[in-house]
């Protein structure tokens, strides 16, 4: 469900707040230490890099922030309406 999590959210990050973005997510093979022994969909959302200065701009925008933030949730929402895995 993590993966499936992930993806929505990814999708919904795509769509709504950067649709020019091409990247493609990369799938973790080793958990991430701080999600090891979850047993709960977890994703962890990185939103642009500093390193990048049009990013880092764009990430000082309470617009662009907010824009995300709705994203994310509409991601969220996206993967509790198909339902969990049981």
């Amino acid at each position: 469900d993590s993966e499936r999590l992930a993806k929505s959210i990814q999708n919904s990050l795509v769509t709504s707040a950067d649709p020019e973005n091409d990247r493609v997510a990369l799938l973790k093979k080793e958990r991430i230490i701080l999600f090891k022994n979850l047993e709960v969909p977890t994703a962890l959302v990185e939103c642009g890099f500093l390193s990048n200065a049009q990013e880092e701009a764009k990430l000082q925008s309470i617009e662009y922030q907010e824009q995300l933030a709705r994203a994310i949730k509409m991601g969220i929402d996206d993967f509790f309406s198909k339902g969990l895995k049981q």
